[in-house]
């Protein structure tokens, strides 16, 4: 404390003080801050990848599976949707491995992708055999070799489930234990500044309230003027210190002047004794002051006619305030109305910004709908490739059934009919398909366009969205103007209103001047007479009044050196 006592400014304390305590404060914050992102760096990890790769294993396990349920239907019972099904699941099969390589380099997930190539090898070479009619073998290839895979495959991609479920678990754990760590940060960080703003709080008390307090009491004291006290010396260097000296000083200067004052008064009093003496022969000489006070009364007179003219310009000035006002009322009548219309185009201005973010959105969602149909187009596209193919194998097999049919002669004559019909209906199959080919292509280039012109669409919409609300602020700027606006008005409306007021008091002042200033100019004429007898005496008034005079400006001099 006494090191702290040394510093020759208050101000030097205070900021020492409380510097202490901003820089515990500054260091917490970049605690916290700090801790935060560490905490936000975790969770995005946790919901960004992780949740993304569980989310992805667990779409790879129930497509192996589904997938799988399909293959053992077709098996069972030979039904083309459950191949159709089948077949139409292999491109989100595919798209969910790409996906899962993208995100994830794991052995594990590296063995499971390669083991799914293999399956995917085997259920082809499953369909192709069953489709040969040889079912005993496509059927032995699925039990020893294809489900037995499966059911590898599931296991192991519950197994990739698992390990990212622990590893989201553990992210978690490391969430907690950052966020219980950065609060037992912070409760100690705070603590610490609780008890140094305590002390800093008591110490600069002490060191500045105490002689501060001990020098308003001699003040207190000085003020009911008594001067009988003495100021206790403070080796001090601040503000507190230069005080306690300036205050010593005017005790002293003061008993100093109240000395010089007495004995300056001692001497007045002595000259009023001998002023008293001649006033009493002042009385009798008031008569030779008649002409001044003659001409007082034709001073009084031209007052008078003055005070008159000015209770005329007072009722014009209270005419123009009157008319003033009223036009103020006109004025706050138009403002208010304007304020109204600005309010009016407030909520307009916001309902603007709400459509537009209305087709903003709207937009938007067309832009996702036309990258929907696109990608719906693809897939019949794929899909009318594999009919393609099935219709140029049909056709093949019905050229091979004739052939086979002419063989036989007359016994296939029956045969040679039914397989010229399948390969007829084949290239009408593929005429179609060519057809539909071409409409899926052209299909798929319009939404292209289409996509593009939604997508720059979208942008416009932004950018017209961004500037409609930068006109809204800029409209509620104006508003908040006409309203400030307005209530000036209402202000100097008021003020207009008082100014009349006070005006017509004031006039009615005036013309009671007038009245008044005219019957002081009677008076001042029956006064005159009696005025006339004070000139003899005038003469002995002035000599006592120089003396006097002397004496006060020596008073004046002493008193000249407080500034007040």
């Amino acid at each position: 404390m006494r090191k702290f006592s040394n510093f020759k400014r208050i101000g030097t304390r205070l900021v020492l003080g409380f510097g202490v305590i901003i820089f515990l404060v500054v260091a917490l914050t970049v605690v916290n801050i700090m801790s935060v992102n560490h905490i936000n760096n975790n969770t995005d990890e946790l919901t960004e990848q992780e949740m993304k790769l569980l989310m992805l294993n667990e779409k790879l396990s129930t497509n192996m599976l589904e997938r799988t349920n399909l293959l053992q239907a077709y098996a069972l019972t030979g039904n083309e949707s459950y191949y159709a099904s089948f077949v139409d699941g292999t491109p989100e099969s595919i798209a969910l491995e790409e996906e899962a390589l993208a995100n994830s380099s794991s052995d594990l997930l590296m063995t499971a992708i390669e083991q799914k190539t293999r399956w995917g090898l085997l259920t082809d070479q499953f369909f192709r055999l069953y489709n040969e009619g040889k079912e005993t073998e496509a059927l032995r290839i699925l039990e020893e070799q294809i489900l037995p895979l499966s059911i590898g495959l599931i296991d192991e991609f519950e197994e990739l489930v698992r390990y990212r479920e622990e590893q989201i678990l553990m992210l978690s754990n490391q969430i907690s234990r950052a966020g219980a760590l950065t609060l037992s940060a912070s409760s100690i960080v705070s603590v610490m500044i609780i008890i140094i703003g305590i002390v800093t709080a008591i110490i600069t008390t002490r060191v500045i309230s105490g002689p501060i307090r001990h020098i308003t009491e001699r003040m207190l004291k000085f003020a009911k003027g008594d001067l009988s006290f003495e100021v206790d010396t403070i080796t001090r260097r601040d503000e507190i210190g230069q005080l306690n000296q300036a205050v010593q000083q005017a005790a002293s200067n003061m008993r100093e002047l109240v000395k010089q004052i007495h004995e300056v008064a001692t001497t007045v009093n002595n000259h009023s004794v001998a002023l008293n003496q001649t006033t009493t022969e002042v009385s009798e000489g008031v008569e030779q002051i008649s002409y001044t006070m003659q001409e007082l009364a034709s001073g009084s007179e031209t007052q008078a006619s003055h005070a008159s003219d000015l209770s005329s310009g007072m009722n014009t000035f209270v005419l123009a305030v009157s008319n003033a006002q009223q036009l103020g009322e006109t004025v706050t009548s138009e403002s208010q109305a304007a304020r109204d219309l600005s309010v009016n185009g407030v909520d307009l201005m916001e309902e603007s910004v709400g459509k537009m973010r209305t087709i903003d959105s709207i937009v938007k969602d067309s832009v996702g709908k036309v990258v929907h149909l696109n990608n719906q187009s693809r897939e019949i596209s794929n899909i009318v490739s594999v009919i393609q193919d099935i219709a140029e194998q049909t056709n093949l097999l019905a050229l091979n059934a004739s052939i086979e049919a002419a063989r036989a002669g007359e016994h296939g004559q029956g045969f040679a009919v039914v397989a010229d019909e399948v390969r007829k209906l084949a290239e009408q199959v593929r005429s179609s398909i060519q057809e539909i080919t071409e409409i899926t292509t052209m299909i798929q280039v319009e939404s292209e366009s289409v996509k593009s012109s939604l997508e720059n669409s979208y942008q416009e919409v932004q950018q017209g969205t961004e500037m409609i609300e930068e006109t809204g602020k800029t409209f509620n700027s104006i508003g908040r103007a006409v309203i400030n606006t307005t209530n000036n008005i209402q202000q100097i409306n008021e003020q207009l209103t008082n100014i009349l007021m006070t005006s017509q008091t004031l006039s009615g002042s005036v013309e009671e001047v007038a009245s008044i200033s005219e019957q002081s100019a009677a008076g001042i004429e029956e006064t005159s007479a009696s005025a006339e007898e004070m000139t003899s005496s005038m003469e002995e008034i002035s000599t006592s009044s120089s003396d006097l005079a002397g004496l006060v400006k020596q008073l004046n001099q002493l008193i000249g050196e407080f500034t007040v």
